[in-house]
């Protein structure tokens, strides 16, 4: 069932990844806005879904001692040490991760925690450059974070994203049904 959600989530993705590709007639720019805080469409959504359930996937990948994970859809994340090289990374065959990520979260500490710096670029529709600046933790056996992401120059709080992703993943889940 798992599996199935997981697939299903990764569709829904792509799907809106390609709507978010084709643009908006409306002009309007989040980062033209005069609100404090950007707009979350549902493309940054998707585009945050999609990294973070590779990193996540990857993450705990790593913590049981993998130095190179495969993606489902191809590609590799070579791990040394602390530094992640994304090549062609690509959790659904559609879409490929490139980049360099330092993850250095300490397994001692109660919870553990550190931080996870870098640039990924994703292309495959179109390309998106997203910038990390996070301290993640793993609590109960998922991750959280705080910190900022950075998608095509604008700068998003990670905790709102994050959780704007979670909503978006229990309302496909419960369509799904």
């Amino acid at each position: 069932m798992r599996k199935l959600f997981d697939k299903a989530t990764a569709l829904i993705l792509c799907g809106v990844l390609v709507l978010a590709a084709c643009g908006s007639d409306d002009g309007s720019n989040p980062a033209d806005s005069d609100a404090e805080a950007p707009e979350i469409t549902p493309e940054v959504v998707q585009l945050t879904g999609v990294l973070l359930q590779s990193f996540q996937t990857v993450f705990f990948a790593v913590l049981a001692g993998a130095e190179t994970f495969e993606g489902e859809g191809g590609g590799s994340v070579e791990i040394d040490g602390a530094q992640w090289k994304l090549n062609d990374y690509s959790p659904d065959g559609i879409l490929k991760l490139n980049g360099t990520l330092t993850v250095a979260v300490n397994p001692l500490l109660d919870p553990p925690s550190g931080p996870a710096t870098g640039t990924v670029v994703i292309t495959g529709v179109g390309t998106t450059t997203i910038d990390l600046d996070l301290n993640i933790q793993i609590v109960d056996g998922g991750l959280t974070s705080e910190g900022t992401i950075t998608i095509n120059g604008i700068e998003y709080d990670a905790r709102t994203l994050f959780d704007a992703v979670s909503a978006a993943q229990a309302a496909a889940a419960a369509a799904a049904g």
